[in-house]
């Protein structure tokens, strides 16, 4: 059986909302859709975009999304 931490969980738990919705979400509105705390949705959302897996996008419309289209991005 594979063991995840907390941390990487939570990753996986913002990258399939997002790759299910397909648009953008700030980490506060993720937070809330997924019942997680603020900080660590944050935290963990800079984290996947400096690994290139999410893009941020500035503004009021802005937010966070997919880098790439979901049956590209592999766990491993």
């Amino acid at each position: 059986m594979l063991k995840l931490t907390q941390l990487s969980h939570h990753a996986l738990t913002l990258l399939g909302e997002l790759a299910e919705r397909e648009c953008r979400f700030s980490a506060r509105d993720l937070a809330g859709r997924l019942n997680l705390p603020i900080s660590t949705t944050a935290k963990t959302c800079k984290s996947l975009t400096r690994g290139g897996i999410l893009i941020s996008h500035r503004g009021t419309q802005g937010g966070y999304g997919l880098a790439k289209e979901p049956n590209q991005i592999s766990v491993a």
